[in-house]
């Protein structure tokens, strides 16, 4: 059973890289569906208009790391590492996917049922995210501007590391605090304190990908992961959570 899913597996790749479009159609279950990198779903129609079309080609392909799971007598899952190289409509493609498909055996041959790929992004290419870094500015401090100042020390460190990550960290401190001395505020808590420290927090939580806590118990900062899950933000809880991070 592996030696016949392995045949069909390269019989269906040297069609794709030959534009063998008879070979792929014969290959393809009649429900076939493939799922793109970026979410898009084709079905079988889509597909095979594309193989057929004049402005696609395949320059090169390969397969590597391929693993075949058989499910009872007629059924299997194979994954692999696609890279491949082309052209389509005009553009040119370079592919490096993770790809994974399902397999039937109908009257007796070994058909294509569903593939997804997802694309192997480098850390290089990886794309920046804008993180809110949330800990306790006041909390367990009764106001010592020395233990206020730790705290947000504290923040600004973990953002250093975020930075040099690749990632854009902010810190609603970084925005409040020029603003709150600007206006004029007398001690913290007091009312312009208030109008703009967290105001400023939570409209920077709707600005940014996602919000990173840290620290010990704070309610202000437990209030800005609650507004970023809100969001649909992303939000971490470890800095080893954080693309990149690990």
């Amino acid at each position: 059973m592996i030696a016949e899913l392995q045949a069909m597996n390269e019989a269906w790749y040297g069609a794709w890289l030959q534009k063998d479009a008879a070979t792929v159609e014969r290959l393809m279950a009649k429900e076939y569906v493939y799922v793109a990198p970026n979410g898009q779903v084709l079905d079988r129609d889509a597909i095979l208009a594309i193989i057929r079309s004049p402005t696609y080609r395949l320059y090169n392909g390969s397969r590597t790391e391929v693993v075949v799971t058989t499910i009872g007598e007629d059924a299997a899952v194979v994954r692999h590492r696609w890279q491949g190289a082309g052209t389509f409509d005009g553009n040119s493609f370079e592919d490096d996917h993770r790809c994974t498909m399902v397999c039937g055996r109908r009257g007796g041959e070994w058909q294509v049922v569903a593939e997804q790929c997802s694309a192997n992004i480098r850390p290089s290419e990886r794309a920046p995210l804008m993180i809110l870094v949330a800990g306790p500015y006041r909390s367990g401090t009764n106001d010592d501007p020395a233990l206020i100042a730790a705290n947000v020390r504290s923040m600004a460190e973990t953002a250093l590391r975020l930075f040099r990550a690749g990632h854009l960290p902010v810190l609603g401190e970084w925005f409040a605090l020029p603003l709150i001395e600007l206006a004029g505020s007398r001690s913290i808590g007091d009312a312009i304190f208030n109008e703009i420290f967290h105001p400023i927090s939570r409209t920077l939580v709707a600005k940014c990908d996602a919000c990173l806590r840290i620290g010990g118990p704070s309610q202000g900062a437990d209030e800005m992961v609650a507004l970023a899950k809100s969001l649909g933000k992303q939000v971490f809880l470890r800095y080893a959570d954080v693309p990149g991070c690990s």
